[in-house]
């Protein structure tokens, strides 16, 4: 009889346990675009403590003793501390879910599949289904591999379409634009610039910037009557840029800054820096480089370059430089000299991050040849960037800063900078730590932490990654009240106590979707 209720228990917490498990790392696979370089970079990182709590550390060792002891009991106490992690995180986060694309629900499949063929031909003993929930995630990482196979098939066939294609355009210009940061902004402003796009101007669409989507862009919105393409280009290992530019044969190539953001990957700045700069590599003889004078790894890699090259700053004597900017809180002021010509402008743009994408964009205007009395016109009319630094209504009245797309050191220094200058008294900021920074990680998040000691704000930070690092850099007395909140439904709540239409709030970095619906009004999160 105990017997049969051991294994009736443990058939039970196989069920919830597998459906919990297969959706939290399909989701986890999803959120790292299936990549190993990418999850195995999570693997070694403080982030995974989101998925990997005690309760697993507890559950493999009393799965080892039941295997040792041979105790049924034993095993579904291990299949019992699994439940309860996810039941835990559940409670406070929601249910990790994916979204249901054609590649996840593949994914989802193939897992069915290998689990159905693990459990048909092994014993239906308590610790046996035990042993299969733990190594579940296994099973998953094998699924994502299984289904990989085709897609990888489909992406190189449709990469090799596109090159096709992209040779039959003789009088396609292509710009590409790579960098840390600053990508989808320069490509917005520069689209902007040219007079928005058309049947003759073309950019890639939203935040596509790989290899493999890229090229379906292109089969997608290049035509014949194309005559100016701007491809955004990202990468996460070397050769990555290479290949994008060999896909699309770029004349001018804009790289906006290379920071720290993804370095964990590339294991150094130096090897991340040599990646971006693949794209100035692979311009033509006669291609023109648009480069960042204030960054100092592109000043090494331009040292030993003959190309071409158009120079912007935001703080030197450039080919397009500011000076005299002057931050308000819902536009900029500045004067810019465009080869030599100053011009005084009011900048629909709210923070100085979005200064350097500004002055590459104008780059790119002007190797493009749009004259400079068009270009000071139409800056002042520059399109707000979605979920960058974007000035949004909150509820209550309250003024909602949107830069949670993603976060780098760069941008959360840039958010926190603002909110310094910032005269309101209540001010609110929610951050996410950041991730894929490696071995810097420590040293980011302590000057993150030196950065907030001066701030007089609340501060909500989501998830306890790197905490340790943040609480150093703030220091014994910091101006700031910060508050680590784990619970997405929680942070909610704190972020919106109180808040009256003189609140500002910063949602910094991938916060939970149930705060950006709730401080913006419905249908206008997005």
């Amino acid at each position: 009889m105990i017997h049969d209720m051991h294994t009736i228990v443990a058939i039970a917490l196989t069920a919830v346990n597998s459906l919990l498990i297969c959706l939290s790392q399909i989701a986890l696979w999803q959120r790292k675009e299936y990549r190993i370089d990418r999850m195995q970079d999570f693997l070694r990182s403080s982030e995974k403590s989101v998925y990997k709590q005690g309760f697993v550390v507890a559950s493999g060792i009393l799965l080892g003793l039941a295997w040792i002891l041979a105790s049924e009991l034993l095993a579904v106490f291990s299949m019992l501390g699994i439940f309860l992690g996810h039941g835990i995180r559940t409670y406070k986060r929601g249910v990790f879910r994916p979204d249901f694309t054609l590649r996840a629900s593949l994914v989802f499949l193939c897992t069915v599949f290998l689990s159905i063929v693990w459990l048909a031909t092994s014993s239906s003993t308590s610790i046996h289904l035990a042993t299969y929930t733990f190594f579940l995630p296994v099973v998953v990482a094998l699924a994502v591999g299984v289904v990989s196979l085709p897609a990888r098939i489909k992406k190189q066939r449709t990469i090799s379409q596109a090159q096709v294609f992209r040779d039959s355009l003789k009088n396609l210009t292509v710009v590409g634009i790579t960098g840390s940061v600053g990508k989808t902004s320069t490509k917005a402003y520069l689209t902007h610039l040219l007079g928005g796009e058309s049947e003759s101007i073309v950019a890639t669409n939203k935040h596509r910037n790989s290899a493999y989507s890229v090229a379906q862009d292109m089969l997608l919105r290049l035509t014949k009557k194309s005559t100016i393409y701007i491809a955004e280009m990202g990468a996460y290992i070397p050769g990555e840029i290479a290949e994008l530019a060999h896909l699309t044969k770029p004349s001018i190539g804009i790289v906006t800054a290379i920071t720290n953001q993804h370095v964990g990957l590339f294991g150094s700045l130096e090897a991340l820096s040599k990646t971006k700069w693949e794209l100035i590599h692979a311009l033509p003889d006669n291609g023109l480089a648009i480069l960042n004078k204030d960054d100092a790894q592109t000043l090494l890699q331009a040292k030993d370059t003959k190309k071409k090259i158009i120079w912007f700053s935001t703080s030197n004597t450039a080919d397009v430089y500011m000076r005299e900017v002057v931050l308000h809180q819902n536009k900029t002021e500045c004067v810019i000299s465009i080869i030599g010509e100053d011009h005084h402008v009011v900048l629909p743009t709210i923070s100085k991050g979005q200064l350097t994408p500004i002055l590459a964009a104008i780059c790119g205007a002007i190797a493009l040849q749009i004259d400079i009395a068009t270009i000071v016109k139409r800056l002042a009319t520059l399109p707000p960037l979605s979920r960058t630094m974007e000035l949004r209504l909150g509820i209550s009245g309250a003024t909602v800063i949107d830069d949670s797309y993603s976060a780098s050191e760069a941008s959360v220094t840039n958010a926190i900078s603002y909110l310094e200058a910032s005269s309101t008294k209540d001010i609110r900021l929610v951050l996410v730590p950041i991730i894929e920074l490696g071995a810097q990680s420590a040293a980011v998040h302590e000057r993150i932490g030196a950065l907030l000691s001066n701030v007089n704000a609340r501060v909500l930070i989501y998830g306890e990654d790197n905490k340790e690092y943040i609480k150093k850099g703030l220091g014994s007395d910091p101006k700031a009240d910060v508050v680590w909140i784990n619970d997405a439904k929680e942070l909610t709540e704190k972020a919106l106590l109180g808040i009256t239409n003189k609140s500002v709030v910063l949602l910094e970095g991938r916060v939970p979707s149930i705060l950006r619906f709730s401080v913006m009004p419905a249908g206008d999160a997005e």
